[in-house]
């Protein structure tokens, strides 16, 4: 187990990547469900 000052840093970094990635995510599944609909 990395010491928790590590730990923290990694998680933040984990979150604003995935708060990043989200979005798009986001993005992406409305395109598809939009040209499935199609």
């Amino acid at each position: 187990m990395a010491n928790t000052k590590e730990f923290l840093f990694t998680y933040c970094t984990v979150q604003r990547l995935g708060a990043l990635v989200v979005p798009i995510d986001v993005k992406l599944i409305a395109q598809v469900k939009k040209e499935s609909a199609e």
